[in-house]
């Protein structure tokens, strides 16, 4: 039994509640695009859960699973039900995508962090 993909979701806890809760069944007719899953989850999370989420992206990628280990570990440990997998056919698409997903909530982290805090060296008193 391999206890690694077992302790994904303790392991990986923001980016099992990212993608069990934005990246479900249905989740394209909802939103329209995974754009907008992320902007969603960074409009309704704090900046330091999105963080949090960042972090442990970067940490899943990072372990080198192969195809067969990424699906199983996306849908059934991290609970996504979301899967853009199964139309690639190489494992290095599906990493892209996660690449692609890291960047895009990275850069709408960064946004909203910026807005939330507007102390700039710009700002004129």
């Amino acid at each position: 039994m391999n206890t690694e993909s077992n302790s994904y979701e303790s392991r990986f806890s923001y980016l099992t509640g990212m993608f069990s809760n934005y990246y479900y069944q249905c989740c394209m007719e909802y939103h329209g695009s995974e754009e907008e899953i992320l902007k969603e989850y960074v409009r309704e999370l704090p900046v330091e859960v999105s963080y949090c989420t960042i972090k442990e992206l970067d940490e899943f990628i990072a372990l080198g699973l192969s195809k067969p280990e990424l699906e199983k570990a996306i849908i059934e440990d991290l609970g996504s039900y979301y899967y853009p997998g199964y139309s690639m056919d190489t494992v290095q698409e599906v990493y892209a995508w996660l690449h692609w997903v890291r960047d895009t909530l990275a850069k709408y982290t960064a946004e909203k962090a910026a807005l939330e805090n507007p102390e700039s060296p710009n700002k004129r008193a």
